[in-house]
């Protein structure tokens, strides 16, 4: 495996570490998306005795998948959609291994309609897998909690807040 793959797999594994249990050391930011325009929150790091602006924008779309790109000192470092950035992605910035993750963020909003479990049991879901269904029709994703790491660790936390 080369260096350059092992800094982004331990960049990656630390990001979803770090953002299943975001840093409370680690300095935070928010942003709130903007349909079809490119929302960034920026922060600054000092890495190696040198400040390192750090952006993660985020580009959202309706009935598309939002975009997010983590830039360092103006360059695009790690990208990928929603559903991507839930896993981690990584890449490298100088001799850096950088990951981002994002993990969604759910919230309740009412209760399922009675009427919808019992189509669901209509169509031959059992009783409990009916109401679970239910359940997911009154769920959104409200936000998503970002980790951003450098070399081994978490360094700076966003907010997603939709």
């Amino acid at each position: 495996m080369t260096r350059r793959r092992e800094l982004a797999l331990a960049a990656m594994l630390l990001a979803i570490a770090g953002a299943a249990g975001a840093s409370d050391t680690a300095p935070s930011a928010s942003l709130s998306p903007v349909p079809n325009r490119e929302v960034c929150a920026s922060g600054k790091l000092a890495l190696d005795g040198t400040k390192t602006h750090l952006e993660l924008c985020v580009k959202s779309a309706m009935f598309q998948h939002d975009q997010y790109t983590l830039k360092i000192d103006g360059h695009d470092v790690a990208a990928g959609i929603d559903d991507e950035t839930t896993t981690g992605v990584t890449g490298v910035s100088g001799d850096r291994a950088v990951g981002l993750v994002c993990i969604p963020l759910h919230e309740k909003r009412g209760e399922p309609n009675a009427g919808l479990v019992e189509a669901f049991v209509k169509k031959g879901m059992s009783e409990e897998n009916a109401r679970k269904a239910a359940e997911l029709t009154t769920t959104v994703e409200a936000g998503r909690n970002c980790a951003v790491s450098v070399n081994d660790t978490v360094r700076w936390n966003v907010r997603v807040q939709f």
